[in-house]
């Protein structure tokens, strides 16, 4: 047991000293690799940073332009309103079923609906 003993702490003792230092040379090489990963990253930063101003500057042109959208919308639906209640007031409510429920498809809906609008503008 002593022998073995002496054995494990002359092997472990010979294998730290046999682990030499990194020459210059793989010292180099290494700074080298990691600059060169470092720069990656750099450029990455960069792109994805770039892509976000672009992003932002899209979103301030889409929120500009979304309140018109948004005014549009609040007029045709009084508009909307106006008519449905002199559907209701005039007994024209049948005008108002096709509407609501309307043929098979969206396309009549809103053809009907661009009819009635031309209909009141004149």
């Amino acid at each position: 047991m002593v022998v073995a003993a002496l054995a494990i702490a002359i092997t472990g003792s010979i294998a730290t000293a046999a682990h030499a230092e990194p020459s210059t040379s793989e010292l180099t090489k290494k700074i080298d690799k990691a600059s060169d990963q470092l720069e990656d990253v750099v450029e990455s930063y960069n792109k994805m940073n770039l892509s976000l101003k672009q992003t932002k500057a899209e979103e301030k042109k889409l929120a500009a332009s979304l309140g018109p959208a948004k005014a549009a919308l609040e007029a045709a639906g009084a508009q909307m309103d106006t008519i449905a209640q002199s559907a209701y007031m005039t007994g024209n409510v049948g005008t108002m079923n096709v509407l609501l429920e309307g043929s098979d498809n969206l396309m009549d809906r809103m053809s009907f609906l661009e009819q009635i609008s031309r209909s009141r503008s004149r």
